[in-house]
Protein backbone atom coordinates (compact mmCIF):
# COMPACT_ATOMS: atom_id res chain seq x y z
CA UNK A 1 0.00 0.00 0.00
CA UNK A 2 1.19 3.51 -0.77
CA UNK A 3 0.05 7.03 0.07
CA UNK A 4 0.25 9.98 -2.32
CA UNK A 5 3.35 11.21 -0.47
CA UNK A 6 5.01 7.82 -0.95
CA UNK A 7 4.11 7.74 -4.66
CA UNK A 8 5.81 11.10 -5.05
CA UNK A 9 9.19 9.40 -4.63
CA UNK A 10 8.74 7.17 -7.70
CA UNK A 11 9.18 7.84 -11.42
CA UNK A 12 6.19 6.46 -13.35
CA UNK A 13 6.30 5.50 -17.02
CA UNK A 14 3.09 5.02 -19.00
CA UNK A 15 4.13 2.47 -21.68
CA UNK A 16 3.09 2.79 -25.28
CA UNK A 17 0.91 -0.33 -25.18
CA UNK A 18 -1.44 1.44 -22.77
CA UNK A 19 -4.40 3.20 -24.32
CA UNK A 20 -4.63 6.99 -24.20
CA UNK A 21 -6.06 8.70 -21.17
CA UNK A 22 -9.81 8.18 -21.52
CA UNK A 23 -11.62 8.86 -18.25
CA UNK A 24 -14.82 10.89 -18.67
CA UNK A 25 -16.64 13.19 -16.27
CA UNK A 26 -18.41 10.18 -14.75
CA UNK A 27 -15.23 8.47 -13.50
CA UNK A 28 -13.47 11.72 -12.57
CA UNK A 29 -16.38 13.23 -10.64
CA UNK A 30 -17.02 9.95 -8.85
CA UNK A 31 -13.41 9.80 -7.69
CA UNK A 32 -13.51 13.39 -6.42
CA UNK A 33 -16.79 12.83 -4.54
CA UNK A 34 -15.50 9.62 -2.99
CA UNK A 35 -12.33 11.32 -1.72
CA UNK A 36 -14.28 14.27 -0.27
CA UNK A 37 -16.66 12.01 1.60
CA UNK A 38 -14.04 9.75 3.21
CA UNK A 39 -15.21 8.90 6.74
CA UNK A 40 -12.46 6.47 7.75
CA UNK A 41 -8.81 6.94 8.63
CA UNK A 42 -7.68 5.27 5.43
CA UNK A 43 -9.42 5.11 2.04
CA UNK A 44 -8.36 2.53 -0.51
CA UNK A 45 -8.87 4.21 -3.86
CA UNK A 46 -7.92 1.24 -6.00
CA UNK A 47 -4.96 -0.75 -7.30
CA UNK A 48 -1.76 0.19 -9.04
CA UNK A 49 0.26 -2.55 -10.74
CA UNK A 50 3.85 -1.68 -11.58
CA UNK A 51 6.74 -3.34 -13.34
CA UNK A 52 10.08 -2.50 -11.69
CA UNK A 53 12.48 -1.23 -14.38
CA UNK A 54 15.21 -0.34 -11.90
CA UNK A 55 16.68 2.97 -10.74
CA UNK A 56 13.32 3.90 -9.16
CA UNK A 57 11.52 3.80 -12.53
CA UNK A 58 8.25 1.89 -12.66
CA UNK A 59 6.23 0.93 -15.72
CA UNK A 60 2.50 1.30 -15.05
CA UNK A 61 0.97 -2.02 -16.08
CA UNK A 62 -2.47 -1.35 -14.59
CA UNK A 63 -3.99 1.76 -13.04
CA UNK A 64 -2.71 4.48 -15.36
CA UNK A 65 -6.13 6.14 -15.70
CA UNK A 66 -6.46 6.44 -11.94
CA UNK A 67 -2.86 7.58 -11.46
CA UNK A 68 -3.06 10.20 -14.20
CA UNK A 69 -6.33 11.55 -12.80
CA UNK A 70 -4.74 11.95 -9.35
CA UNK A 71 -1.83 13.81 -10.93
CA UNK A 72 -4.18 16.20 -12.75
CA UNK A 73 -6.22 16.86 -9.59
CA UNK A 74 -3.03 17.74 -7.70
CA UNK A 75 -2.10 20.18 -10.48
CA UNK A 76 -5.45 21.95 -10.17
CA UNK A 77 -5.17 22.02 -6.37
CA UNK A 78 -1.75 23.63 -6.88
CA UNK A 79 -0.07 21.17 -4.57
CA UNK A 80 3.44 22.01 -5.74
CA UNK A 81 5.08 20.04 -2.96
CA UNK A 82 3.31 16.84 -3.84
CA UNK A 83 3.20 16.19 -7.54
CA UNK A 84 3.38 12.81 -9.16
CA UNK A 85 6.18 12.23 -11.65
CA UNK A 86 4.60 10.71 -14.76
CA UNK A 87 6.13 10.31 -18.20
CA UNK A 88 4.48 8.88 -21.30
CA UNK A 89 6.52 6.58 -23.49
CA UNK A 90 6.50 7.78 -27.13
CA UNK A 91 3.85 10.48 -26.41
CA UNK A 92 5.95 13.59 -26.37
CA UNK A 93 2.98 15.96 -26.53
CA UNK A 94 1.69 14.66 -23.19
CA UNK A 95 5.15 14.93 -21.66
CA UNK A 96 5.45 18.55 -22.84
CA UNK A 97 2.06 19.40 -21.36
CA UNK A 98 2.96 17.86 -17.99
CA UNK A 99 6.20 19.87 -17.90
CA UNK A 100 4.25 23.05 -18.66
CA UNK A 101 1.80 22.30 -15.88
CA UNK A 102 4.65 21.77 -13.44
CA UNK A 103 6.09 25.15 -14.30
CA UNK A 104 2.65 26.84 -14.20
CA UNK A 105 2.86 27.64 -17.89
CA UNK A 106 -0.64 28.70 -18.97
CA UNK A 107 0.17 27.90 -22.60
CA UNK A 108 -0.49 24.27 -21.75
CA UNK A 109 -4.19 25.00 -21.33
CA UNK A 110 -4.50 26.22 -24.92
CA UNK A 111 -4.17 22.70 -26.32
CA UNK A 112 -7.68 21.50 -25.59
CA UNK A 113 -7.49 18.81 -28.27
CA UNK A 114 -5.11 16.95 -25.98
CA UNK A 115 -6.92 14.41 -23.79
CA UNK A 116 -5.17 15.57 -20.59
CA UNK A 117 -6.01 19.23 -21.07
CA UNK A 118 -9.54 18.35 -22.15
CA UNK A 119 -10.13 16.45 -18.91
CA UNK A 120 -8.46 19.17 -16.89
CA UNK A 121 -10.54 22.05 -18.32
CA UNK A 122 -13.84 20.27 -18.94
CA UNK A 123 -14.14 17.92 -15.96
CA UNK A 124 -11.69 18.63 -13.12
CA UNK A 125 -11.62 22.44 -12.90
CA UNK A 126 -15.41 22.89 -13.20
CA UNK A 127 -15.97 20.19 -10.59
CA UNK A 128 -13.62 21.83 -8.09
CA UNK A 129 -15.20 25.23 -8.70
CA UNK A 130 -18.62 23.70 -8.13
CA UNK A 131 -17.87 22.06 -4.76
CA UNK A 132 -16.60 25.29 -3.17
CA UNK A 133 -13.60 26.12 -0.99
CA UNK A 134 -14.66 24.10 2.07
CA UNK A 135 -15.07 20.82 0.25
CA UNK A 136 -11.93 21.58 -1.75
CA UNK A 137 -10.01 21.66 1.54
CA UNK A 138 -11.55 18.32 2.51
CA UNK A 139 -10.44 16.95 -0.86
CA UNK A 140 -6.87 18.20 -0.41
CA UNK A 141 -6.59 16.95 3.18
CA UNK A 142 -7.99 13.50 2.39
CA UNK A 143 -5.81 13.16 -0.69
CA UNK A 144 -2.66 13.80 1.28
CA UNK A 145 -3.54 11.99 4.51
CA UNK A 146 -6.11 9.27 3.88
CA UNK A 147 -6.01 8.08 0.27
CA UNK A 148 -4.13 4.81 -0.23
CA UNK A 149 -3.47 2.82 -3.39
CA UNK A 150 -2.91 -0.92 -3.31
CA UNK A 151 0.52 -0.95 -4.90
CA UNK A 152 1.68 -4.22 -6.47
CA UNK A 153 5.18 -4.31 -7.92
CA UNK A 154 5.82 -7.14 -10.34
CA UNK A 155 9.33 -8.61 -10.21
CA UNK A 156 11.40 -9.09 -13.38
CA UNK A 157 10.77 -12.82 -13.24
CA UNK A 158 6.99 -12.53 -13.34
CA UNK A 159 5.14 -14.35 -16.15
CA UNK A 160 3.66 -11.28 -17.82
CA UNK A 161 1.51 -13.39 -20.13
CA UNK A 162 -0.48 -14.84 -17.27
CA UNK A 163 -0.97 -11.38 -15.86
CA UNK A 164 -2.08 -9.92 -19.16
CA UNK A 165 -4.48 -12.84 -19.64
CA UNK A 166 -6.16 -11.90 -16.38
CA UNK A 167 -6.24 -8.27 -17.46
CA UNK A 168 -7.81 -9.19 -20.78
CA UNK A 169 -10.50 -11.21 -19.04
CA UNK A 170 -11.49 -7.96 -17.29
CA UNK A 171 -11.68 -6.16 -20.61
CA UNK A 172 -8.35 -4.30 -20.43
CA UNK A 173 -7.13 -5.75 -23.73
CA UNK A 174 -3.41 -5.49 -23.14
CA UNK A 175 -1.83 -7.44 -25.96
CA UNK A 176 1.56 -9.07 -25.68
CA UNK A 177 2.74 -7.84 -29.07
CA UNK A 178 1.99 -4.27 -27.95
CA UNK A 179 4.06 -4.82 -24.84
CA UNK A 180 6.89 -6.19 -26.98
CA UNK A 181 6.59 -3.28 -29.41
CA UNK A 182 7.22 -0.66 -26.74
CA UNK A 183 10.41 -2.15 -25.38
CA UNK A 184 11.71 -3.77 -28.58
CA UNK A 185 11.63 -0.59 -30.67
CA UNK A 186 12.58 1.82 -27.90
CA UNK A 187 16.19 2.31 -29.01
CA UNK A 188 15.68 1.97 -32.77
CA UNK A 189 16.88 5.16 -34.46
CA UNK A 190 14.28 5.14 -37.26
CA UNK A 191 11.68 7.81 -36.44
CA UNK A 192 8.99 5.82 -38.31
CA UNK A 193 9.74 2.57 -36.45
CA UNK A 194 6.37 2.36 -34.71
CA UNK A 195 4.51 3.18 -37.92
CA UNK A 196 6.39 0.48 -39.84
CA UNK A 197 5.76 -2.07 -37.09
CA UNK A 198 2.05 -1.22 -37.09
CA UNK A 199 1.85 -1.60 -40.88
CA UNK A 200 3.36 -5.05 -40.55
CA UNK A 201 0.66 -5.90 -38.02
CA UNK A 202 -2.10 -5.25 -40.58
CA UNK A 203 -2.16 -8.80 -41.88
CA UNK A 204 -5.59 -8.37 -43.47
CA UNK A 205 -4.29 -5.63 -45.71
CA UNK A 206 -1.93 -5.30 -48.62
CA UNK A 207 0.31 -2.34 -47.83
CA UNK A 208 1.87 -1.45 -51.15
CA UNK A 209 0.25 0.68 -53.83
CA UNK A 210 0.33 0.37 -57.61
CA UNK A 211 1.77 -3.09 -58.08
CA UNK A 212 0.94 -3.97 -61.66
CA UNK A 213 1.70 -7.51 -62.80
CA UNK A 214 0.73 -11.04 -61.75
CA UNK A 215 2.76 -13.12 -59.30
CA UNK A 216 4.42 -14.94 -62.15
CA UNK A 217 5.53 -11.78 -63.99
CA UNK A 218 6.61 -9.35 -61.30
CA UNK A 219 10.09 -9.37 -59.79
CA UNK A 220 10.37 -9.51 -56.05
CA UNK A 221 13.07 -6.88 -56.15
CA UNK A 222 10.62 -4.14 -57.04
CA UNK A 223 8.13 -5.48 -54.49
CA UNK A 224 10.64 -5.17 -51.69
CA UNK A 225 11.61 -1.68 -52.85
CA UNK A 226 7.99 -0.54 -52.69
CA UNK A 227 7.43 -1.72 -49.13
CA UNK A 228 10.02 0.75 -47.89
CA UNK A 229 7.81 3.62 -48.89
CA UNK A 230 5.07 3.12 -46.33
CA UNK A 231 3.72 6.61 -46.83
CA UNK A 232 2.10 5.51 -50.10
CA UNK A 233 -0.96 3.77 -48.80
CA UNK A 234 -4.10 2.73 -50.63
CA UNK A 235 -6.83 5.19 -51.40
CA UNK A 236 -10.22 4.98 -49.68
CA UNK A 237 -11.60 2.59 -52.30
CA UNK A 238 -8.75 0.17 -51.80
CA UNK A 239 -9.06 0.38 -48.04
CA UNK A 240 -12.66 -0.71 -48.41
CA UNK A 241 -11.42 -3.64 -50.46
CA UNK A 242 -9.02 -4.58 -47.66
CA UNK A 243 -11.94 -5.11 -45.32
CA UNK A 244 -13.02 -8.06 -47.45
CA UNK A 245 -10.01 -10.20 -46.57
CA UNK A 246 -8.74 -12.02 -43.51
CA UNK A 247 -5.28 -13.36 -42.81
CA UNK A 248 -4.82 -17.03 -41.94
CA UNK A 249 -2.77 -16.04 -38.87
CA UNK A 250 -2.66 -13.17 -36.38
CA UNK A 251 0.19 -10.77 -35.75
CA UNK A 252 1.73 -12.48 -32.68
CA UNK A 253 1.94 -15.69 -34.71
CA UNK A 254 3.48 -13.79 -37.63
CA UNK A 255 6.11 -12.33 -35.29
CA UNK A 256 7.04 -15.79 -34.02
CA UNK A 257 7.22 -17.20 -37.55
CA UNK A 258 9.36 -14.25 -38.62
CA UNK A 259 11.64 -14.81 -35.64
CA UNK A 260 12.00 -18.48 -36.54
CA UNK A 261 12.83 -17.68 -40.17
CA UNK A 262 15.18 -14.84 -39.22
CA UNK A 263 17.15 -16.99 -36.78
CA UNK A 264 16.66 -20.23 -38.73
CA UNK A 265 15.71 -21.85 -35.44
CA UNK A 266 13.01 -24.53 -35.49
CA UNK A 267 12.97 -24.68 -31.69
CA UNK A 268 11.17 -21.32 -31.46
CA UNK A 269 7.63 -22.08 -30.30
CA UNK A 270 4.70 -20.79 -32.36
CA UNK A 271 2.54 -20.42 -29.26
CA UNK A 272 1.65 -16.74 -28.86
CA UNK A 273 1.68 -17.23 -25.08
CA UNK A 274 5.45 -17.52 -25.40
CA UNK A 275 5.89 -14.35 -27.47
CA UNK A 276 7.72 -12.29 -24.86
CA UNK A 277 9.81 -15.26 -23.77
CA UNK A 278 10.92 -16.18 -27.29
CA UNK A 279 12.01 -12.61 -27.99
CA UNK A 280 13.92 -12.43 -24.71
CA UNK A 281 11.75 -9.68 -23.23
CA UNK A 282 12.79 -10.46 -19.64
CA UNK A 283 16.50 -10.67 -20.40
CA UNK A 284 19.03 -7.88 -20.51
CA UNK A 285 19.02 -8.02 -24.32
CA UNK A 286 16.69 -9.33 -27.03
CA UNK A 287 17.53 -12.48 -28.97
CA UNK A 288 17.70 -10.43 -32.20
CA UNK A 289 18.94 -6.95 -32.99
CA UNK A 290 15.75 -4.81 -33.18
CA UNK A 291 16.68 -2.55 -36.08
CA UNK A 292 17.78 -5.39 -38.34
CA UNK A 293 14.76 -7.48 -37.43
CA UNK A 294 12.37 -4.61 -38.19
CA UNK A 295 13.80 -4.31 -41.73
CA UNK A 296 13.44 -8.07 -42.15
CA UNK A 297 9.88 -7.97 -40.78
CA UNK A 298 8.84 -5.34 -43.33
CA UNK A 299 10.22 -7.37 -46.22
CA UNK A 300 8.75 -10.62 -44.97
CA UNK A 301 5.34 -8.97 -44.55
CA UNK A 302 5.38 -8.00 -48.21
CA UNK A 303 6.31 -11.52 -49.26
CA UNK A 304 3.55 -12.80 -47.00
CA UNK A 305 1.06 -10.52 -48.77
CA UNK A 306 2.33 -11.65 -52.12
CA UNK A 307 2.52 -15.40 -51.79
CA UNK A 308 0.35 -16.46 -48.85
CA UNK A 309 -3.41 -16.87 -49.19
CA UNK A 310 -6.06 -14.76 -47.53
CA UNK A 311 -9.71 -15.53 -47.01
CA UNK A 312 -12.19 -13.45 -48.96
CA UNK A 313 -15.71 -12.90 -47.65
CA UNK A 314 -17.18 -10.75 -50.37
CA UNK A 315 -20.95 -10.79 -50.90
CA UNK A 316 -21.55 -13.37 -48.18
CA UNK A 317 -19.35 -15.88 -50.03
CA UNK A 318 -16.03 -17.13 -48.77
CA UNK A 319 -13.09 -18.40 -50.76
CA UNK A 320 -9.30 -18.34 -50.75
CA UNK A 321 -7.36 -15.74 -52.68
CA UNK A 322 -3.89 -14.63 -53.75
CA UNK A 323 -2.91 -11.19 -54.78
CA UNK A 324 -3.67 -10.20 -58.37
CA UNK A 325 -1.49 -7.19 -59.07
CA UNK A 326 -3.35 -6.24 -62.24
CA UNK A 327 -6.32 -5.16 -60.11
CA UNK A 328 -4.35 -4.26 -56.99
CA UNK A 329 -6.64 -6.71 -55.22
CA UNK A 330 -6.92 -10.48 -55.16
CA UNK A 331 -7.74 -13.09 -57.79
CA UNK A 332 -10.61 -15.52 -57.48
CA UNK A 333 -9.96 -19.19 -56.83
CA UNK A 334 -11.16 -20.01 -60.35
CA UNK A 335 -10.36 -18.18 -63.63
CA UNK A 336 -13.99 -17.13 -64.11
CA UNK A 337 -14.78 -20.19 -66.19
CA UNK A 338 -12.59 -19.02 -69.09
CA UNK A 339 -10.77 -22.11 -70.29
CA UNK A 340 -8.50 -19.95 -72.45
CA UNK A 341 -6.96 -18.61 -69.23
CA UNK A 342 -5.51 -22.01 -68.52
CA UNK A 343 -1.94 -20.70 -68.78
CA UNK A 344 1.11 -21.79 -66.84
CA UNK A 345 0.87 -18.74 -64.59
CA UNK A 346 -2.76 -19.30 -63.81
CA UNK A 347 -2.25 -23.02 -63.25
CA UNK A 348 0.48 -22.38 -60.72
CA UNK A 349 -1.50 -19.70 -58.93
CA UNK A 350 -4.60 -21.88 -58.61
CA UNK A 351 -2.62 -24.85 -57.31
CA UNK A 352 -0.78 -22.70 -54.76
CA UNK A 353 -4.12 -21.40 -53.52
CA UNK A 354 -5.54 -24.89 -53.17
CA UNK A 355 -2.54 -26.51 -51.49
CA UNK A 356 -2.16 -23.64 -49.00
CA UNK A 357 -5.86 -23.60 -48.15
CA UNK A 358 -5.75 -27.37 -47.71
CA UNK A 359 -2.83 -27.15 -45.27
CA UNK A 360 -4.51 -24.30 -43.39
CA UNK A 361 -7.73 -26.31 -43.07
CA UNK A 362 -5.74 -29.31 -41.85
CA UNK A 363 -3.79 -27.29 -39.27
CA UNK A 364 -6.09 -24.37 -38.35
CA UNK A 365 -4.41 -23.59 -35.01
CA UNK A 366 -1.71 -20.91 -35.10
CA UNK A 367 0.48 -23.07 -32.89
CA UNK A 368 0.67 -25.72 -35.62
CA UNK A 369 1.57 -23.56 -38.60
CA UNK A 370 4.79 -25.46 -39.31
CA UNK A 371 3.89 -25.56 -42.99
CA UNK A 372 3.71 -21.78 -43.11
CA UNK A 373 7.13 -21.49 -41.44
CA UNK A 374 8.63 -23.79 -44.06
CA UNK A 375 6.85 -21.93 -46.86
CA UNK A 376 7.99 -18.46 -45.80
CA UNK A 377 11.51 -19.76 -45.24
CA UNK A 378 11.54 -21.11 -48.80
CA UNK A 379 10.16 -17.82 -50.17
CA UNK A 380 12.74 -15.79 -48.26
CA UNK A 381 15.72 -17.93 -49.25
CA UNK A 382 14.70 -18.05 -52.92
CA UNK A 383 13.37 -14.51 -53.36
CA UNK A 384 16.27 -13.42 -55.54
CA UNK A 385 15.71 -16.28 -58.01
CA UNK A 386 12.43 -14.73 -59.01
CA UNK A 387 14.18 -11.69 -60.47
CA UNK A 388 15.12 -13.64 -63.57
CA UNK A 389 12.57 -16.47 -63.53
CA UNK A 390 9.50 -15.89 -61.42
CA UNK A 391 7.65 -18.67 -63.25
CA UNK A 392 10.32 -21.07 -62.07
CA UNK A 393 10.04 -19.61 -58.58
CA UNK A 394 6.28 -20.25 -58.56
CA UNK A 395 6.82 -23.83 -59.72
CA UNK A 396 9.39 -24.35 -56.98
CA UNK A 397 7.03 -22.96 -54.34
CA UNK A 398 4.26 -25.27 -55.49
CA UNK A 399 6.58 -28.27 -55.42
CA UNK A 400 7.72 -27.33 -51.90
CA UNK A 401 4.11 -27.19 -50.67
CA UNK A 402 3.08 -30.43 -52.36
CA UNK A 403 6.08 -32.32 -51.04
CA UNK A 404 5.37 -31.05 -47.54
CA UNK A 405 1.75 -32.22 -47.74
CA UNK A 406 2.74 -35.56 -49.22
CA UNK A 407 5.30 -36.12 -46.48
CA UNK A 408 2.73 -35.40 -43.74
CA UNK A 409 0.28 -37.68 -45.51
CA UNK A 410 2.72 -40.56 -45.85
CA UNK A 411 3.73 -40.36 -42.20
CA UNK A 412 0.22 -41.57 -41.37
CA UNK A 413 -0.36 -44.09 -44.14
CA UNK A 414 3.17 -45.29 -44.92
CA UNK A 415 2.73 -47.60 -47.89
CA UNK A 416 -0.97 -48.39 -47.58
CA UNK A 417 -4.05 -46.47 -46.66
CA UNK A 418 -5.24 -47.07 -43.09
CA UNK A 419 -7.72 -49.89 -42.90
CA UNK A 420 -10.23 -50.26 -40.07
CA UNK A 421 -9.04 -47.18 -38.22
CA UNK A 422 -12.31 -45.31 -38.36
CA UNK A 423 -12.38 -42.11 -36.31
CA UNK A 424 -8.63 -42.28 -35.57
CA UNK A 425 -7.64 -41.45 -39.15
CA UNK A 426 -5.85 -38.04 -39.11
CA UNK A 427 -7.39 -35.11 -40.95
CA UNK A 428 -4.40 -34.76 -43.30
CA UNK A 429 -5.36 -38.09 -44.92
CA UNK A 430 -8.80 -36.77 -45.87
CA UNK A 431 -7.68 -33.28 -46.85
CA UNK A 432 -4.76 -34.45 -48.97
CA UNK A 433 -7.06 -36.91 -50.76
CA UNK A 434 -9.47 -34.06 -51.54
CA UNK A 435 -6.56 -31.99 -52.85
CA UNK A 436 -5.49 -34.78 -55.20
CA UNK A 437 -9.06 -35.20 -56.42
CA UNK A 438 -9.24 -31.46 -57.12
CA UNK A 439 -5.85 -31.62 -58.85
CA UNK A 440 -7.11 -34.44 -61.07
CA UNK A 441 -10.10 -32.28 -61.97
CA UNK A 442 -7.91 -29.24 -62.62
CA UNK A 443 -5.39 -31.05 -64.80
CA UNK A 444 -7.44 -33.72 -66.56
CA UNK A 445 -11.06 -32.58 -66.59
CA UNK A 446 -10.86 -28.80 -66.61
CA UNK A 447 -7.74 -28.92 -68.75
CA UNK A 448 -9.25 -31.52 -71.08
CA UNK A 449 -6.13 -33.70 -70.82
CA UNK A 450 -7.45 -37.25 -70.59
CA UNK A 451 -5.48 -39.92 -68.84
CA UNK A 452 -4.24 -42.94 -70.71
CA UNK A 453 -2.23 -44.37 -67.88
CA UNK A 454 -4.49 -46.11 -65.43
CA UNK A 455 -8.00 -47.53 -65.69
CA UNK A 456 -8.83 -46.58 -62.12
CA UNK A 457 -7.74 -42.99 -62.77
CA UNK A 458 -9.95 -42.91 -65.84
CA UNK A 459 -12.89 -44.09 -63.73
CA UNK A 460 -12.27 -41.27 -61.24
CA UNK A 461 -12.12 -38.77 -64.10
CA UNK A 462 -15.52 -40.02 -65.21
CA UNK A 463 -16.95 -39.44 -61.73
CA UNK A 464 -15.44 -35.95 -61.65
CA UNK A 465 -16.87 -35.04 -65.05
CA UNK A 466 -20.35 -35.80 -63.75
CA UNK A 467 -19.71 -33.39 -60.84
CA UNK A 468 -17.70 -30.75 -62.68
CA UNK A 469 -19.63 -27.77 -61.32
CA UNK A 470 -19.16 -28.99 -57.75
CA UNK A 471 -15.41 -29.36 -58.24
CA UNK A 472 -15.20 -25.93 -59.84
CA UNK A 473 -16.79 -24.24 -56.81
CA UNK A 474 -15.06 -26.30 -54.13
CA UNK A 475 -12.85 -24.61 -51.55
CA UNK A 476 -11.26 -25.96 -48.37
CA UNK A 477 -12.72 -25.31 -44.95
CA UNK A 478 -11.70 -26.65 -41.57
CA UNK A 479 -13.83 -29.63 -40.51
CA UNK A 480 -13.30 -32.23 -37.81
CA UNK A 481 -16.19 -34.67 -38.08
CA UNK A 482 -15.60 -38.04 -39.78
CA UNK A 483 -18.68 -39.32 -41.57
CA UNK A 484 -19.51 -43.00 -42.23
CA UNK A 485 -21.42 -43.06 -45.49
CA UNK A 486 -22.71 -46.49 -44.57
CA UNK A 487 -23.94 -45.66 -41.04
CA UNK A 488 -22.62 -47.27 -37.90
CA UNK A 489 -26.14 -47.91 -36.65
CA UNK A 490 -28.33 -48.12 -39.77
CA UNK A 491 -32.04 -47.54 -39.36
CA UNK A 492 -32.71 -50.70 -41.38
CA UNK A 493 -30.60 -52.75 -38.96
CA UNK A 494 -28.53 -54.15 -41.84
CA UNK A 495 -25.00 -54.05 -40.48
CA UNK A 496 -21.76 -54.59 -42.40
CA UNK A 497 -18.49 -55.93 -41.02
CA UNK A 498 -16.33 -53.54 -38.99
CA UNK A 499 -13.43 -53.68 -41.42
CA UNK A 500 -15.55 -52.27 -44.24
CA UNK A 501 -17.50 -49.94 -41.96
CA UNK A 502 -14.36 -48.24 -40.61
CA UNK A 503 -12.23 -48.43 -43.73
CA UNK A 504 -11.10 -45.32 -45.54
CA UNK A 505 -13.36 -46.20 -48.44
CA UNK A 506 -16.47 -45.59 -46.29
CA UNK A 507 -15.29 -42.37 -44.66
CA UNK A 508 -15.07 -38.66 -45.44
CA UNK A 509 -14.49 -35.46 -43.49
CA UNK A 510 -17.43 -33.06 -43.15
CA UNK A 511 -18.80 -30.45 -40.75
CA UNK A 512 -20.27 -31.41 -37.39
CA UNK A 513 -23.63 -29.94 -38.36
CA UNK A 514 -23.81 -32.04 -41.53
CA UNK A 515 -22.78 -35.16 -39.64
CA UNK A 516 -25.51 -34.50 -37.11
CA UNK A 517 -28.12 -34.01 -39.83
CA UNK A 518 -27.11 -37.22 -41.60
CA UNK A 519 -27.40 -39.18 -38.35
CA UNK A 520 -28.10 -42.86 -39.22
CA UNK A 521 -29.76 -42.22 -42.57
CA UNK A 522 -29.15 -44.75 -45.31
CA UNK A 523 -26.56 -43.75 -47.96
CA UNK A 524 -29.10 -42.75 -50.62
CA UNK A 525 -31.01 -40.59 -48.12
CA UNK A 526 -27.74 -38.85 -47.18
CA UNK A 527 -27.03 -38.18 -50.84
CA UNK A 528 -30.44 -36.62 -51.39
CA UNK A 529 -30.05 -34.52 -48.26
CA UNK A 530 -26.66 -33.28 -49.49
CA UNK A 531 -28.08 -32.48 -52.93
CA UNK A 532 -31.06 -30.59 -51.53
CA UNK A 533 -28.88 -28.68 -49.09
CA UNK A 534 -26.36 -27.76 -51.79
CA UNK A 535 -23.55 -28.89 -49.50
CA UNK A 536 -20.01 -28.81 -50.86
CA UNK A 537 -17.79 -29.99 -48.04
CA UNK A 538 -15.88 -33.03 -49.33
CA UNK A 539 -14.79 -34.04 -52.83
CA UNK A 540 -14.26 -37.57 -51.62
CA UNK A 541 -17.88 -37.64 -50.47
CA UNK A 542 -18.96 -36.41 -53.93
CA UNK A 543 -17.14 -39.36 -55.52
CA UNK A 544 -18.74 -41.76 -53.02
CA UNK A 545 -22.18 -40.38 -53.83
CA UNK A 546 -21.49 -40.77 -57.56
CA UNK A 547 -20.56 -44.44 -57.10
CA UNK A 548 -23.77 -44.87 -55.14
CA UNK A 549 -25.80 -43.33 -57.98
CA UNK A 550 -24.07 -45.31 -60.74
CA UNK A 551 -24.29 -48.66 -58.97
CA UNK A 552 -27.50 -47.97 -57.05
CA UNK A 553 -25.93 -49.39 -53.93
CA UNK A 554 -23.35 -48.65 -51.25
CA UNK A 555 -22.03 -51.73 -49.51
CA UNK A 556 -18.80 -53.62 -48.93
CA UNK A 557 -18.24 -54.02 -52.69
CA UNK A 558 -18.53 -50.30 -53.43
CA UNK A 559 -16.49 -49.37 -50.36
CA UNK A 560 -13.60 -51.59 -51.51
CA UNK A 561 -13.88 -50.30 -55.08
CA UNK A 562 -13.69 -46.69 -53.93
CA UNK A 563 -10.71 -47.37 -51.70
CA UNK A 564 -8.78 -49.03 -54.53
CA UNK A 565 -9.45 -46.08 -56.84
CA UNK A 566 -8.23 -43.63 -54.20
CA UNK A 567 -5.09 -45.72 -53.73
CA UNK A 568 -4.48 -45.50 -57.47
CA UNK A 569 -4.93 -41.72 -57.34
CA UNK A 570 -2.42 -41.36 -54.51
CA UNK A 571 0.09 -43.61 -56.25
CA UNK A 572 -0.30 -41.68 -59.50
CA UNK A 573 0.54 -38.32 -57.99
CA UNK A 574 3.16 -39.68 -55.64
CA UNK A 575 5.08 -41.13 -58.59
CA UNK A 576 4.61 -37.92 -60.59
CA UNK A 577 5.95 -35.76 -57.77
CA UNK A 578 8.90 -38.09 -57.24
CA UNK A 579 9.79 -38.09 -60.94
CA UNK A 580 9.64 -34.27 -61.08
CA UNK A 581 12.18 -33.96 -58.31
Amino acid sequence: MATIKELKTKQFIIPIYQRNYAWSDIEIHQMIDDIINVSTDKYHIGSLVLFDKGNNYFEVTDGQQRLTTLALILFVLEEKEIRLSIRFEAREENNKILEQLKSNDDNALNNEENELIYALKRYIKPKLEEIGDEKKEFLKKNLLEKVILNENVLPETVNLHHYFERMNSRGKQLELHSVLRAKFLKDVVDSDRFKKWDKCSELNKYNVKNVEDSIIKKSLESIIEKINDLSEMQDSTQKQEDDKYNSIIDFPNFLLIALRVFKNDEDIALNDKQLLTEFGYHKNSFVVEPEGFLVFLIQLKELFDKFIIKRSHNDNEQYWVLLNDKKNTFSNTEPNGNEEENTNTNNIQQKIIKIQSMLHATYPSNSYKEWLCETLKYIWVNKEKSNSNLLGFGMGLLEKLEKYAQCKFEIHIKENLPISRGLSIPRIVFYYTDYLLWKLYFEKVRGAQKSEENKKIDILIGYIEKNKSLFQKFYFRSFSSIEHLYPQNPDNRKYINDESLNSFGNLCLISRSSNSRYSNLEPMAKREHSKNSNLNESLKQAIMFQILIDEKDWNTKQIQKHEEEIKALISHYSNALTSES
